[in-house]
């Protein structure tokens, strides 16, 4: 398979339109530019004539990390907040890709780049290269429905039109808002109050003329009832026509990192090699690699055997540091190229949201939003070279009816009884996969206050739905059968198997040159392997904060509050996916499903207040008890501690211990197909591809328990309006981390003797 490429060309934008039509009186609140910390704790601006019965959410403070609300507040825990403004300078077509600039989010996977079944054509967030489960994704502060089984949530799904700022927690927030909080959260602030209409179209290429990107969004919000309620809506379309994988000379250039068949380990040769035009051993016309049941010179004599046009055999050239997999230059297959270097993607996306303000302290929302992204992309041919069931090599036995006579002769007078044959199909297409994603979220709440207490609460229940196919792909028994060609008592070429079961439909397949298979035998050998996953989430929260009492410093602030969540799947796919027959996926069915219950306080205690190298001395503290249906309870909690010596000069220091729990699929999955590339131990670490393996979860797992410590400061010099400095010091380190073992390192634990592989 093709290894993953990190380099891709820059987008020229060649046409763009944009226009806007506001009503007079606005209630969107202007956004200031990209700050640290303190820009997400600032009150709004100001209204505009018109919006000052705004009703009881108009002037909230909104501080991404802590429950706590009150103006002047600060959370220790690093947050650094992006306007839409900053968003936008650099013409981004997703909110990923805006969001990738930011060193923290660098390992975030783009659309078109994101492998694997589950991911195709999503973005997930991923703070600090900590793994995007272990960052938190919201949405006005609550929990977006999981898009895919893994339970992360694609971020371009959020309407970027009504991002009104984007907040980054770089540190754990488990305590404030539960499990997958580990490395930190984004929170997307959205307008939720704009008025009039807005629209854009992006349109763009590369300068090879590929990539054709196209984008839309349009917007429009208006207020009702004398301006009590407020109704928006949002909808936008993506699409992007992908770049093949031969569109580059770096692509074209081959550069893999090889056995040296030679090496022995010193500076001056070693066992690696990074060389240009690495090739596979193998053949799209088909290669025989030894011969069976003869001597060991006879055969070794048919090694090298290729098959042109017709079936006519030819010389194989196996080029230069030739190993059992892979050949420098030469005949073999150019595996590099296969899969597309930005993978077809289209993206459609709608969100509306209704709130009304039933008193001047209560009001009511409502929002939903629906979601679809569809992406095929290639996996690559079907192919027969190891020996394992679903990649196994072909048998060719010596009265094949489609061997050339030529071999057939050398192999009865050498003693030869089958043939070991190598084979990349290309005259079926190549496998792809087909995957479409829906994702609908529906939630409804309030907010309103009691006296001087603010409270607040939410229902939303959301559902995932995901279709993917593999098409084209090999049926293992179906192949099998073809592939053993004889003649019948009246000279036709049938399967050998029909000779014994006549009614069995066999279709005779021919592996002899490209384009000698029929297209009968294509249909026989080939089918489609399904999966189709339903994933559905229901969640409510219940949220209390105040002011309780005050201190010599100030008043001291509480926020309380319990949260409910339900999380189930199920996975279906057909009757040969459940017996493995299809050559790569076989999604296994399964169901699971697993509730949390959850109670947390938090409280914020100054200590100083405008006094000489004391300007300001807060304490924070927050304790969450969780209780999992699958593995009992845990407890989180955070501490952190601000103090401002002076009016420039804020220093910061959090502890907190976080958790993660075992998502769906870590804990039910069956299991489903895959293939990799792996350097084998047990053949002189020689480069093996296509090696199928079969990832299953494990319903024993508990919750993964994060110890964070983050430090630093932030300096904004009065002498320098806008100026802002922030240096922040980080260690996570994670107890009974969660992780799928890879196949490299299943393998080389499995040579060094563990018992465990």
């Amino acid at each position: 398979m093709t290894p993953v490429r990190r380099a891709l060309a820059a987008t020229t934008a060649v046409g763009a339109i944009m226009f806007m039509c506001s009503a007079p009186a606005s209630a969107q609140s202007a956004v200031a530019p990209a700050q640290d910390d303190d820009s997400s704790m600032q009150l709004p601006r100001a209204p505009e004539a018109g919006a000052a019965d705004a009703g009881p959410s108009a002037a909230d403070i909104v501080v991404t990390g802590s429950r706590v609300a009150r103006p002047g507040f600060t959370s220790p825990t690093p947050v650094t907040a992006l306007s839409s403004a900053e968003l936008a300078k650099s013409s981004p077509s997703t909110v990923s890709e805006a969001l990738r600039t930011l060193p923290a989010l660098t390992n975030t996977s783009g659309t078109q780049r994101n492998s694997g079944s589950a991911g195709g054509g999503q973005s997930f967030l991923n703070l600090r290269g900590l793994g995007a489960t272990r960052t938190l994704t919201l949405v006005d502060g609550r929990r977006f429905v999981s898009t895919n089984i893994t339970g992360s949530v694609d971020a371009n799904l959020i309407p970027s039109a009504l991002i009104q700022r984007v907040d980054v927690v770089t540190g754990g927030a488990s305590a404030a808002y539960g499990s997958d909080a580990v490395a930190g959260v984004v929170n997307f602030v959205l307008d939720s109050r704009y008025e009039g209409i807005k629209a854009s179209a992006q349109y763009g290429l590369t300068s090879h003329d590929d990539n054709h990107e196209f984008v839309a969004t349009l917007t429009g919000g208006t207020a009702f009832a004398g301006g009590r309620g407020h109704l928006v809506v949002s909808g936008e379309y993506f699409e992007n026509k992908g770049i093949r994988g031969d569109a580059r000379d770096w692509a074209r250039s081959g550069y893999q990192v090889i056995t040296n068949p030679t090496g022995n380990g010193t500076e001056a040769n070693p066992t690696q090699i990074l060389s240009p035009n690495v090739r596979l051993v193998t053949s799209y016309g088909g290669l025989i690699l030894n011969g069976n049941g003869g001597t060991a010179a006879a055969n070794a004599s048919f090694r090298g055997i290729s098959f042109g046009p017709g079936g006519v055999p030819q010389a194989f050239d196996f080029g230069t540091l030739t190993t059992a997999g892979t050949q420098v230059g030469g005949s073999g297959v150019d595996n590099a190229i296969i899969q597309q270097i930005n993978r077809p993607l289209t993206r459609k996306a709608i969100f509306a949201r209704a709130s009304f303000d039933i008193t001047p302290e209560w009001s009511l929302f409502g929002e939903g939003s629906y979601g679809e992204v569809r992406s095929d992309y290639i996996n690559g041919p079907n192919v027969h070279n190891s020996n394992a069931a679903q990649t196994a090599f072909i048998t060719i036995r010596q009265d094949n009816a489609y061997l050339p006579d030529s071999i057939r002769n050398q192999m009865i007078a050498s003693g030869v009884t089958s043939l070991t044959m190598t084979r990349w199909d290309l005259e079926d297409g190549k496998t792809h996969t087909d995957n479409r994603n829906r994702t609908t979220r529906l939630v409804g709440g309030f907010e309103g206050r009691i006296g001087d207490w603010k409270l607040d609460g939410y229902y939303q229940w959301g559902q995932n739905r995901n279709t993917n196919i593999v098409k084209t792909t090999n049926k293992i028994t179906n192949f099998n059968l073809a592939t053993d060609a004889v003649r019948a008592p009246d000279g036709s070429i049938v399967c050998r198997s029909t000779l014994t079961s006549p009614g069995n439909g066999c279709v005779p397949f021919n592996p002899f040159g490209v384009g000698s298979p029929s297209s009968a035998s294509l249909a026989y050998v080939n089918g489609d392997s399904p999966a189709y996953i339903r994933t559905t989430q229901q969640a409510a929260a219940l949220n209390l904060s105040g002011e309780p009492f005050s201190t010599w410093a100030g008043p001291v602030s509480l926020a309380v509050g319990a949260e409910y969540r339900r999380e189930t799947a199920r996975v279906e796919s057909d009757a040969l996916s459940l017996l493995n027959g299809y050559k790569i996926g076989n999604q296994q069915p399964w169901s699971g499903a697993y509730s949390i219950r959850e109670f947390y306080a938090e409280t914020v205690v100054p200590l100083a207040n405008d006094m000489p190298m004391l300007r300001l001395v807060e304490a924070n503290a927050a304790v969450r008890r969780t209780h999992y249906s699958t593995s009992g309870s845990v407890t989180t909690w955070k501490g952190g501690l601000t103090y401002k010596p002076i009016e420039d000069l804020r220093l910061r220091i959090t502890r907190s211990r976080d958790i993660r729990a075992p998502n769906l699929n870590e804990l039910f999955s069956k299991g489903r197909q895959s293939v990799s590339t792996v350097r084998d131990p047990f053949r002189n670490n020689v480069i093996a591809s296509n090696i199928s393996s079969l990832t299953t979860g494990n319903p024993n797992l508990r919750p993964e328990i994060a110890n964070t410590l983050t430090y630093g400061g932030v300096y904004s010099p009065s002498w320098a309006p806008g100026l802002q400095l922030s240096v922040d010091y980080y260690r996570i380190k994670i107890d009974g981390a969660i992780a799928t073992v890879t196949d490299q390192v299943a393998l080389d634990q499995c040579f060094e003797g563990s018992a465990d592989f």
